[in-house]
Formats: structure tokens, C-alpha cells, sequence
């Protein structure tokens, strides 16, 4: 059973207006009337006037496309500028698959891209979200994809961008307790994976602080694992009465002995974060941050997700 927000789809795909619209180029070429300037008073001959025009649409479109470039290559670090290479950290758990052949999924799609659009080789590092979120980083890396909660409750030392893309969570339970409000598991014992965004959900509801999304059932026990799979055994065994899931995505059909409540509760953010006082990377993530917004405004985003996660767009919206 899907949660709600789930079940939205993209109705038509995205588009958008071309980035130099012509109108902006030759609006300039004529009176407010529409007649071309000049050629009524001056005597100018017709070519003169062609090729005036000509000149002035190349000068526009070099001050308009010329900056960019400029500012791409300065916001690239001089040691990644050389060496061709940036290396992005993403989670070694959900949304990402692991194989024989390395790390793939939505978050090693959208690093790629990124890495095509700055000029860039990527190298993947699969690493503990734990790990991502609180540091210290290892010193080769440049930046990295995280899910978070509260994108400003990044501890010191780390800067993030936008987000980009949405994690929903969910609620796992028995298939006896299937359709309960979580407002239903007041007094239960609910599992978590350590360290991830429903255990900050949890941490939040049993400390009275405001919620991050839905309000945490009250009375309730908590028992955090490893592992996604750890909860679910403790969930079978009849060891805990629900397992509360960061990303709800690859955990929709758990089996036949459980089942998904409808309920959202909480939903994470997808961010580009770096440790922006090692070696220019305030400027790299201000340049990644740019470089995201074109791909939610061009539908890449949305292109992605919806290949990933089964026709689900969970990009945020340009």
C-alpha cells in the first residue's frame, strides 16, 4: 500500500521556454510601432542596416552566453580544474543498489549529470549516511548528495544547497494492523535505523521539540538498529510493533506479513552539501547549487526520478 504522496504523477512532461528567447535579440531592432529605426530617417542603406542588425544579435548573444562560461571554470576549484575530477559522496543505503558491478541509483544519476554539465569525471564514493551528514569527511572528498531533515540543522563546518528531490518515509507494520492512523501506535515500540532521518523524527517527537513532520505517537518505546532488515526481522518476530523507514520508495511491498500506513511522516529533503572550508568548495557548491536548479528547471530532475522510482517524480518543482 502506497502512501499518499506517493501515488501523484506527473501528468504531462515538463517544459519550459528557451533560454535565449529570439524576441529578446530583436526587440531592440525595432520602434515601439514595429518599424525598424533609422531606416525611415537616416538613409541608410538596406545592407548597412542588415548587417548592423547582425552585429548587434551577435554582441547581445556573446554578453549573454559569455559570463556563464566564465563563471563555470572560476567557480571550479583549481585542484579539481586540473586534476578533471570531482568526487561525490551519496549513501550506501537506499535509494542507491548496490552489485557486483559498484553503486547505482537516483543519486549517482543526478552526480553524473552533474559532472557532464561542469566538465567534470565523477567519482562515486557509497559511504554511511551517518558518516555524510556529521563528518569529519575524509580529505578527498568534494562534496556530497544527503537526505536531511532540517537542511539547516547541519552540524558546524558543513553548508548546503537546495534541495533538489524529497525522500517520503513510512511506517511499516503487521498486515493485522493494516489501515491504523499513526496516531494508532501510541504506547508501541517502533525501530529505526540508527542515525537516520526517522530516528531524528523520533528523537525530536520524544523531546518535545517541534515536529519535523507529523506528530510522534506519544508513550512510545524506540529500539534503533543497523539496518533496514534488522527492523523488519524485529517487526516479524514480534519484537517491535512497527519499523519506520527513511525512504518509503523500495519498501512499499515488504511481504505479505506486513503492510504500509497510508500516512506520511515526514518527509526529508535531498541536498548537495559540502565542508565549504577545505579548498574553494564554498564556490563548488554554490556552482552545484546553480547547476541543480537548471536540471529542475530543464525537467532533467524529474526525468531522473521518474526512471528511478517507477514513473514517481519526487524532484522539487523549478
Amino acid at each position: 500500500m502506497r502512501p499518499d504522496d506517493l501515488e501523484r504523477r506527473l501528468a504531462n512532461d515538463p517544459t519550459g521556454d528557451p533560454p535565449f528567447p529570439l524576441s529578446s535579440l530583436t526587440t531592440r531592432l525595432l520602434d515601439e510601432d514595429g518599424a525598424r529605426p533609422a531606416a525611415r530617417s537616416s538613409g541608410m542603406p538596406v545592407m548597412s542596416l542588415v548587417a548592423l542588425a547582425i552585429l548587434v544579435i551577435a554582441v547581445v548573444a556573446v554578453t549573454r552566453a559569455g559570463p556563464r562560461t566564465d563563471q563555470v571554470v572560476g567557480a571550479i576549484p583549481d585542484d579539481l580544474r586540473a586534476l578533471g575530477q570531482v568526487t561525490v559522496a551519496v549513501s550506501d543505503g537506499s535509494p542507491q543498489l548496490q552489485s557486483a558491478a559498484g553503486v547505482d541509483g537516483f543519486d549517482v544519476d543526478v552526480a553524473d549529470e552533474l559532472g557532464r554539465r561542469l566538465g567534470l569525471r565523477v567519482r562515486i564514493v557509497a559511504a554511511d549516511p551517518m558518516l555524510i551528514a556529521s563528518g569529519p569527511w575524509p580529505d578527498d572528498w568534494d562534496l556530497a548528495l544527503a537526505s536531511t531533515a532540517s537542511p539547516g540543522g547541519l552540524p558546524a563546518g558543513f553548508d548546503s544547497g537546495a534541495g533538489f528531490a524529497r525522500r517520503p518515509g513510512a511506517v511499516i507494520v503487521r498486515a493485522a494492523d493494516e489501515g491504523k492512523p499513526i496516531s494508532a501506535l501510541a504506547g508501541s515500540t517502533l525501530c529505526a535505523v540508527r542515525g537516520g532521518i526517522a530516528n531524528a523524527w523520533l528523537d525530536a517527537g520524544a523531546g518535545g521539540a517541534a515536529p519535523l513532520g507529523m506528530q510522534v505517537p506519544s508513550g512510545i518505546e524506540v529500539t534503533l538498529v543497523g539496518s533496514f532488515d534488522e527492523c523488519l526481522a524485529d517487526l516479524r518476530a514480534g519484537i517491535v510493533d512497527a519499523a519506520v523507514v527513511d525512504f518509503a520508495y523500495d519498501q512499499l511491498q515488504p511481504g505479505p506479513d506486513f503492510a504500509v500506513l497510508r500516512e506520511t511522516p515526514f518527509t526529508a529533503a535531498v541536498v548537495p552539501i559540502a565542508q565549504p572550508a577545505d579548498r574553494g568548495r564554498r564556490e563548488l557548491l554554490a556552482l552545484v547549487d546553480s547547476t541543480l536548479r537548471d536540471m529542475r528547471t530543464d525537467g532533467t530532475l524529474s526525468r531522473l526520478s521518474m526512471h528511478r522510482f517507477g514513473g514517481l517524480d519526487l524532484s522539487e518543482p523549478p
